[in-house]
């Protein structure tokens, strides 16, 4: 379960990072805003790219709940605000853009609810030492005998011969 989430994240991520580059790249704010001021793309894809930055945190230390915690708080908090824009303050564009944002960080955030309150999450982190050394519980009876040849045996002879 840990993979797939995981790869949903690094999928979460591509998304963000094109929203990002869309509101830098279109400096008109054409893709989400309907005014066309400059400074209001860029003040949308500050919370987009903290949240792709937490989020690739998220992939490398996916073990901490603290991430989690964080990355779910700023999907939830990204959300109620795109959605705000779109419908209270009618200053974003109802598009596809902004569905998709609004759509992925409400399924990322579910999905990671899942993955936190799971069974696997839990369990492998009192597993998280790794395997313990092992321990020599017996002993082969018959090692001495391998050890110390019979003076009769073909290789011994061989040996002493060619010695």
């Amino acid at each position: 379960m840990e993979r797939s989430t995981r790869a949903w994240m690094s999928i979460v991520v591509v998304q963000a990072m094109g929203s990002v580059w869309m509101c830098y790249a279109k400096q008109k704010a054409a893709s989400h805003y309907i005014s066309t001021l400059p400074a209001l793309s860029r003040a949308h894809a500050l919370p987009l790219a903290l949240l792709c930055i937490l989020r690739i945190v998220l992939i490398f230390d996916f073990r901490n709940v603290s991430v989690h915690v964080a990355h779910i708080l700023l999907s939830i908090i990204t959300a109620i605000h795109t959605m705000s824009e779109v419908f209270y303050y009618q200053a974003m564009s109802y598009g596809i853009v902004t569905v998709t944002e609004v759509t992925l960080n409400c399924f990322s955030v579910v999905v990671m609810l899942c993955f936190i309150l799971s069974s696997s999450f839990n369990s492998s982190e009192s597993d998280g030492n790794g395997k313990r050394p092992r321990k020599v519980i017996a002993k082969h009876y018959m090692e001495a005998e391998m050890l110390t040849p019979d003076e009769d045996d073909e290789l011994v002879q061989a040996y002493k011969k060619w010695k």
